[in-house]
């Protein structure tokens, strides 16, 4: 439609629709708000209403509609935005002008971050738990906050006297947040303690993060100290008279180099030396000795039998196992 010697421009259509992912960088392009003229090349666009945070602006000379405030782009906070834009013929006398809106989507983008357990002998000296955020690549860093409770370990602050590991109350890691998976991980320092016990556990919960574009969808992984330290297991020599009748108890100590923090149990089986178990002594077969728990001893007896032979001084020995 023209006013005097100057036609209108012209956008066609008159509404425009486009998409735009969350935290889009600053100079994104949206899309291009085109419009035409048949008698003015020249034509000026403007952006007139709905950009009152300022989260775009528009190119003057073609249309092209970017991104001008990145933290404007967050579809928790806005999942839509209708801006209302103007061009502008360069008609001298009679300028003519046409608006025309532009609805833009954001789309939401979203990770998912989890943790997995982890295990490790006592003397590596480190835990490593391995922390994954997968989903969207939501273009903005993030951190995850975390921190360590004791199970059956201990951390090393606390006050119950053992040394397991080196706990935090509140740490952080970083994730990039640029990528469809990113695994970052947090170490947790071992103190070996060089003693015999039992395999021991403490948790690492993620407690939160700093965007709302992330779920951390697995809170919590158990990490394992599994013991390496050998308790070392003696038994003591008997020397002892016979007696001329019936039997004599030999009772052999059988000793662990630590306390045992659980039960152990041995198989104790008699073998011959010039001693015989035919006539000298009792065998003992598959025989169970238990050094019990917060021990570290316990015995094995077996009866040898007397006699008024005069004989050479004999021997048996004990096998465990």
């Amino acid at each position: 439609e023209g006013e005097g010697t100057n036609m209108r421009p012209d956008f066609d259509p008159d509404v425009f629709a486009f998409s735009l992912a969350e935290n889009s960088d600053v100079g994104t392009l949206v899309g291009t708000a085109l419009a035409t003229d048949a008698d003015s090349p020249v034509l000026t666009y403007s952006i007139t209403g709905g950009n009152a945070e300022g989260a775009f602006a528009i190119n003057p000379n073609n249309g092209d509609i970017t991104v001008a405030d990145k933290s404007e782009i967050d579809f928790e906070d806005k999942m839509s935005h209708t801006l209302t834009v103007q061009v502008t013929d360069n008609h001298a006398m009679n300028p003519m002008s046409d608006t025309a809106n532009v609805n833009i989507t954001i789309l939401n983008l979203q990770t998912s971050v989890t943790i997995a357990d982890a295990s490790d002998v006592e003397s590596s000296g480190v835990l490593v738990f391995d922390v994954t955020a997968t989903g969207d690549d939501i273009n903005q860093a993030f951190d995850v906050t975390y921190r360590t409770t004791d199970d059956t370990a201990v951390d090393a602050t606390s006050t119950l006297g053992t040394n397991d590991y080196e706990g935090t109350t509140s740490s952080v890691i970083t994730f990039d947040g640029t990528s469809i998976s990113e695994t970052k991980t947090i170490s947790i320092t071992l103190n070996d303690e060089g003693v015999v016990e039992a395999d021991e556990s403490f948790i690492v919960n993620l407690l939160s993060d700093n965007s709302n574009d992330v779920t951390i969808s697995t809170t919590s992984a158990t990490g394992t100290i599994t013991n390496d330290d050998d308790t070392v297991i003696s038994i003591s020599d008997v020397v002892k008279e016979e007696g001329d009748a019936g039997t004599t108890n030999f009772v052999f100590l059988i000793s662990s180099s630590d306390l045992a923090v659980q039960d152990i149990t041995l198989t104790a089986n008699t073998i011959d030396g010039s001693a015989s178990d035919a006539s000298d002594y009792t065998a003992v077969v598959n025989g169970l000795v238990t050094i019990s728990a917060g021990t570290n001893s316990a015995t094995a007896t077996v009866q040898v039998s007397g006699d008024t032979d005069v004989e050479m001084t004999e021997t048996f020995s004990i096998a465990l196992t």
